[in-house]
């Protein structure tokens, strides 16, 4: 009988970035000699021993679709294959924080508005004032509101976080008063 091979990571369809692994689950009656690892048609690496991974860096690609395979082979030399498609993501999105300006004088009310986009796939913006918890904003318009009545007087900082689909994320930070 030939072996049995899938991919244990990453799942069809996922997003991937920087260095990412890639992981294997192969069985044979007899034994499991080798896996080989290919991203589009061309060999990644050749493993000989359990567990079967390698180590995958997605910056030596263009980002967008890219197909994973692997090849199993057994004693006998008999194969087995799987192949996925995932996404390969390692620019991060674009972000403006529109307001506040630095160092404006803030008073009651502290709007955060903000532009942001991805050439892929934007997950997020987060907003955030000092070291509170963030506020995730996941859909236009990029923008959260904040009472700024309970801050103490003083300097505060705001920060806006823009996340990609693939973990990717740019931050854009503004020294205002209050």
């Amino acid at each position: 009988c030939p072996p049995s091979a899938a991919f244990s990571t990453p799942e069809p369809g996922a997003w991937v970035s920087g260095d990412a692994e890639i992981k294997a689950a192969a069985d044979d009656d007899d034994a499991v000699v080798k896996v080989r690892f290919l991203v589009d048609e061309g060999l990644l690496l050749e493993d000989v021993q359990v567990p079967w991974k390698a180590a995958w860096d997605t910056t030596e690609f263009d980002d967008g679709t890219h197909a994973l395979a692997l090849v199993a082979y057994d004693i006998t030399d008999k194969t087995a294959g799987a192949q996925i498609e995932v996404l390969v993501d390692n620019t991060p999105p674009e972000l403006t924080l529109l307001a506040p300006v630095e160092d404006e004088i803030l008073h009651d009310e502290i709007t955060m508005p903000a532009d942001a986009s991805d050439a892929m796939e934007l997950d997020r913006v987060e907003f955030v004032v000092d070291d509170g918890e963030p506020d995730a904003v996941t859909e236009e318009p990029w923008e959260v509101e904040y009472d700024g009545s309970e801050l103490i007087a003083g300097t505060h900082t705001v920060t806006a976080t823009a996340f990609d689909a693939a973990g990717n994320e740019t931050e854009v930070q503004r020294e205002v008063l209050v």
